[in-house]
């Protein structure tokens, strides 16, 4: 798969921005769970020192043992306190074990209430912080009150039944306060903190964190809210800041992609270039102009060579054709200057092949333009070709509608000469040609179609290059010295010509099957 500059740019900020914002968003979240759990841990404390500070009243054998402690005289004062309450309850059909509890002072020598409802009513939690969190999660704090010995010694009504102390905390250094080291449990929506009272005994409160929890799941939903948006809208801003980092590559891209053998004298400009890009602007117009003057060479040498080899050659052939109006000569004679004759006229229409080239590269191919009828032109260049294809068997179809262009007619007429020749040259035997030019809108098609061996796939790309042979490519045939272009050069001028006209020439070709060329000039 290919890489992408831009998309790397996008995953890493996507990415680093994401754990950027789960860490501050997972610090914040566990800072405000701690603030909430130091608040609700003090608020807790409070309750339970107002218990403790009851406790504190209290003789100390009632905070030990349930049973054992109690010193013999206190026994025998409650049970006699005892009996005297339900005395007075069968007295008093009217009255309630509340309301004489109400009635009954305090016994000085035991310093306790009379009756156990007075002591359970005197251990309660402040009113406020029952009240307050009554009305904030409809559901009451609770608070147990554990003897010494593990005995329950007063409870409110909501307590559980059951309690379970949670383990000692502890902390490899000194804590930094005394509640660091208190027993706290959190036990789904409860809260319950343990401390130790007087005389050993336990003083256990809890509350719910309902509404707590609550919060903190709004205040979760708001962080991933927030850093969604903020992660789409970095998102969103990284990929524009990418598109414009990766538009200037772009750019340079799509420059270069402009140059060709005809423009490797264009430079990118470097003006509007970012710093970081200057030296690979640079480094691509230097090299541009070493290929744009290694070229030019080429061609001025192509140019000059074949300007300087087209007068020996004139003077070859002459001598050649003095020769053999000699009708002394004998066989031997005769078929050698012949094939002398022969390489020499192949030597010069390379030399003029190349000579074409090297004009239309520097832009100085003639055009001696004048308003035409292409379908004049592929008939006049069939009927100088027909007799070639007699050999083969040839059958041609031919759909001329008038059309015109404005062109050089010579030129033209050599196009339609190398894709007609080469329509015969790989047709196969009893094969067939299909000629036809017509009118597509504003322009004018020329098509050339054979049933020959057809072009292999991968040779198609190169079919219009210099010295290409199509030899390989469509056929066994070795016989191309008859034909025009046979140096794997006309095809190239074939294409320059047309190029030069502002034209398209274009191939599609299935093995086995046939070749068709289109050319596409504008109309008149």
């Amino acid at each position: 798969m290919a890489r992408s500059l831009r998309n790397r740019i996008l995953i890493w900020h996507i990415v680093s921005l994401t754990i950027v914002t789960t860490l501050l968003s997972g610090s914040f979240y566990f800072g405000l769970q701690q603030s909430r759990n130091r608040e609700i841990d003090f608020e807790i404390e409070g309750a339970a020192q107002s218990l403790i500070s009851l406790l504190r009243a209290l003789p100390t054998f009632e905070l030990r043992a349930e049973k054992e402690g109690v010193p013999p005289e206190v026994l025998a004062r409650r049970r006699e306190l005892e009996r005297e309450r339900q005395r007075r309850l069968r007295d008093n059909p009217d009255a309630t074990p509340e309301s004489l509890a109400e009635e009954e002072d305090f016994d000085p020598p035991f310093g306790l209430p009379r009756g156990p409802e007075r002591v359970l009513r005197s251990l309660q939690l402040p009113a406020a912080f029952v009240e307050r969190h009554r009305r904030r999660e409809e559901v009451s704090p609770y608070f147990v009150i554990l003897r010494a010995d593990g005995s329950r010694m007063a409870a409110s009504a909501n307590a559980p039944t059951t309690l379970s102390k949670p383990e000692q905390p502890r902390f490899g250094i000194p804590p930094m306060s005394y509640r660091a080291r208190i027993p706290i449990k959190q036990d789904g929506n409860w809260r319950e903190m343990w401390l130790t009272g007087p005389e050993g005994s336990q003083v256990i409160v809890g509350r719910s964190t309902k509404a707590e929890d609550g919060e903190l799941r709004r205040w979760l939903f708001t962080l991933l809210v927030l850093n969604l948006g903020i992660l789409s809208l970095s998102s969103l801003t990284a990929w524009w800041m990418s598109k414009k980092v990766v538009a200037s590559i772009n750019r340079i891209s799509n420059e270069a992609s402009l140059l060709s053998l005809e423009k490797l004298d264009h430079q990118i400009e470097v003006g509007n270039v970012d710093v970081e890009l200057k030296g690979l602007v640079e480094t691509l117009n230097g090299t541009y102009q070493q290929l744009a003057d290694a070229f030019q060479r080429q061609r001025q040498f192509t140019a000059d060579a074949s300007h300087e080899l087209r007068t020996p050659l004139t003077i070859i052939l002459g001598n050649l054709e003095l020769a053999l109006l000699n009708q002394n000569l004998d066989e031997h004679d005769r078929e050698s200057l012949e094939a002398a004759q022969r390489a020499a006229k192949r030597m010069k229409n390379l030399m003029e092949h190349l000579l074409m080239l090297a004009r239309a590269d520097s832009k100085k191919l003639s055009l001696q333009k004048e308003r035409c009828d292409l379908a004049t032109l592929v008939e006049e260049c069939y009927e100088l070709l027909e007799p070639l294809g007699r050999d083969k068997n040839l059958k041609w179809n031919l759909a001329l509608d008038t059309c015109y262009v404005e062109g050089d007619t010579k030129l033209l007429s050599q196009v339609i000469i190398n894709l007609i020749s080469n329509a015969i040259h790989y047709n196969r035997r009893d094969g067939e040609i299909h000629l036809s030019v017509h009118a597509d809108g504003a322009m004018n098609v020329v098509k050339v179609r054979d049933t020959g061996m057809g072009i292999q796939a991968d040779a198609i790309p190169h079919l219009f290059e210099r010295f290409f042979r199509q030899d390989a490519a469509r056929s066994n045939t070795t016989e191309t010295s008859k034909l025009p272009g046979s140096q794997g050069l006309g095809l190239a001028i074939t294409k320059s010509i047309v190029a030069a006209h502002g034209g398209e020439i274009t191939v599609s070709s299935q093995p086995d099957k046939g070749t068709e060329f289109t050319v596409t000039l504008a109309g008149v």
